[in-house]
């Protein structure tokens, strides 16, 4: 039985995934901001520096204080002559946070920059300018520039990247050759004297780079001058990568056109997946999924389980899961069997503000009794009292519910080893038909089948496999209808259903006789079933104060009224207490990787 819950656990778990994934991916935050432009004049100077004034134009979707800008050194020199203006404004170098400010890094590996500003819900355009020393590879039959000008730890979308580069002379195919990386529908071109690339858009961590050659004598004076000859080696290297690219392009080019060739068909074969995933579905509905029959109790009864510990009737409605109520109805079960007893006291804290006085429950063992009779209780019940007096309590018969929330940790261990014995008390039976769970294996195994060959026809024949995506995902949530409970768990929470309703709709107060000749049974259910403490404090209240002792012999109060009301306020406590004691916590994390171009540069940047 236990295999059996975990299969449906995690594929609960699977659900959960799914959907949360989907939800991070579809949900609009509330702040964020879209890079839109980015354009680039570079100019190569005469000595091998490299001189940039680059404007990026970005949007900001609520309050926005500062962006940042990093270029990593690796094969540059130094950066100098750094300005950064925005429109006729010029922002000044300072320490601070201030609008119209920023801050510079520098490392042999990085120059960073940080600037300021108030933005919200607009579009604001900032240019930076500054010079690159050692930009270029000068060697004895050629002068090789290979520059990222956008690097691949960009973490936003790009509208556009437009360069316009400018050598020390015009340059044209006769003597220079250029070569763009990046995405395949990026452009490259030689116009005017210059060389122009720009791509649109830019996906996020994707770099954008440009290599060229140039006659060496173009660059006078540089301290990068290498004595090999470098020109065969990168024409080869560029090569084999124009021929890489054009083979990508042309598969591009034949998968758009088979595309277009077979979009009726993968189409037709969306509907028929989607088709072929119904008929599954309803046959596996029909054949596992049909509920038991079970005598019909009403939507109201006040019959309480025979033999089964409020333990395990909690265990069977949660279906495996049982919580707090679960401890406390046990602890009231043996309440009332005579092992323990409830105390109500009231005490006085003194302090330099004066004498507060202040209500507390105790728990108090009767261990006479739990001693002769201890082989009558069921190893959870002896568990509970060893773990609450002999472990919380260190020996002592008494233990105030404050300690259950002082002892939170130990509350949970134990817990997890209770629910064991609970689980153990149960026996191996199934909450589940065996058929109706391996139905919705089936199910579930069919819906990701569609799913899986929906993205394959979205991949390659277009959005007609969204059809298929969107039917295999319903498919895979409605799989779980067709998990059916085994007879006997059907009868057992068709009564423990109908019993909630009856005490959650206080039908005490129309069937009198029967509260209290069973109310005792009736409030440790009320407990199991998760009925809510105002409830629990009505029902009590019911009882005429005069009999509140003869009803609750077990619960004793120092104060001389031992109320009814005064008791539901203990039975309040015992649930904060324990519930606040009990829990889990989880936590998930996860990193992000970057690939790495060959180019020198490579920046990147952010706002907040």
């Amino acid at each position: 039985m236990y295999g059996q819950q975990r299969i449906i656990f995690y594929l609960w778990l699977f659900v959960i995934f799914f959907f949360t994934l989907n939800s991070n991916i579809t949900a609009s935050p509330q702040k964020y901001f879209n890079l839109d432009e980015i354009q680039i004049d570079a100019k190569i100077a005469s000595d091998g520096s490299l001189l940039i004034s680059e404007q990026r134009s970005y949007t900001f979707r609520g309050s926005f204080t500062w962006a940042d800008y990093k270029l990593p050194l690796k094969k540059l020199g130094r950066v100098t002559d750094f300005s950064l203006s925005e429109g006729s404004m010029t922002y000044e170098p300072m320490p601070g946070e201030n609008p119209g400010t920023y801050q510079i890094r520098q490392t042999n590996d990085e120059f960073y920059v940080k600037w300021h500003y108030q933005a919200r819900d607009e579009t604001r355009t900032f240019r930076l300018q500054y010079r690159v020393e050692n930009a270029v590879n000068v060697y004895q039959d050629v002068a090789e520039f290979h520059y990222k000008f956008v690097g691949e730890n960009t973490e936003t979308k790009i509208g556009s990247v437009a360069v316009t580069m400018t050598l020390p002379e015009p340059a044209d195919t006769s003597k220079v050759r250029a070569w763009a990386h990046g995405p395949l529908h990026g452009q490259l071109e030689f116009r005017d004297g210059k060389i122009r690339l720009w791509v649109s858009p830019l996906p996020q961590r994707t770099f954008w780079e440009v290599r060229i050659i140039f006659p060496n004598d173009w660059i006078s004076d540089s301290q990068m001058r290498q004595d090999r000859f470098m020109r065969d080696q990168i024409m080869n290297e560029e090569r084999l990568l124009v021929e890489r690219s054009n083979a990508m392009r042309l598969a591009n080019q034949r998968k758009s056109e088979l595309r277009e060739q077979y979009k009726d068909t993968a189409f037709q074969g969306s509907w028929l997946i989607v088709l072929v995933g119904l008929l599954v579905f309803w046959f596996l509905y029909n054949r596992y999924g049909k509920s038991h029959q079970v005598p019909v109790y009403g939507t109201l009864s006040s019959e309480i389980p025979e033999n089964m510990a409020p333990a395990v009737a909690n265990y069977v409605y949660t279906i495996g899961q049982p919580g707090a109520g679960a401890m406390v109805a046990t602890m009231l079960d043996l309440a009332r069997r005579g092992f323990l007893k409830i105390e109500e006291r009231e005490i006085e804290n003194r302090s330099i503000f004066g004498t507060s006085k202040k209500i507390i429950y105790s728990l108090k063992l009767n261990n006479k009794i739990f001693q002769d009779n201890k082989d009558e209780l069921l190893p959870l019940e002896r568990d509970i009292i060893d773990f609450i007096f002999a472990t919380l309590a260190r020996g002592a018969e008494e233990i105030q519910l404050e300690e259950l929330k002082k002892s939170s940790s130990q509350v949970q261990k134990w817990f997890k080893n209770w629910k064991k014995m609970i689980e153990d008390q149960w026996g191996e039976r199934s909450f589940y038909e065996k058929s109706s769970i391996q139905g919705v294996i089936i199910s579930v195994l069919i819906s990701i089948a569609m799913i899986v060959l929906g993205i394959f026809i979205a991949i390659y024949f277009g959005v007609s496999g969204a059809i298929a995506i969107i039917a295999g995902s319903l498919m895979f949530l409605v799989s779980f209808a067709i998990l059916t409970y085994t007879r006997e768990v059907k009868l057992l929470r068709v009564k423990l259903l109908a019993l909630k309703k009856y005490l959650r709709n206080f039908h005490v107060q129309r069937d009198p006789g029967n509260w209290q000749s069973n109310i005792e049974q009736l409030l440790v259910y009320a407990v199991t079933l998760g009925v809510s403490s105002a409830m629990i404090k009505k029902m009590l209240a019911s009882i005429p104060e005069w009999q509140g002792g003869a009803y609750f012999a077990w619960y004793g109060s120092t104060l001389g009224h031992g109320l009814p009301s005064n008791f539901s306020g203990a039975i309040a406590s015992m649930i904060t207490a324990t519930s606040m004691t009990m829990g889990s916590a989880a936590g998930v994390g996860g990193g992000a990787s970057a690939a790495a171009g060959a180019g020198a540069g490579g920046a990147s940047g952010g706002a907040g």
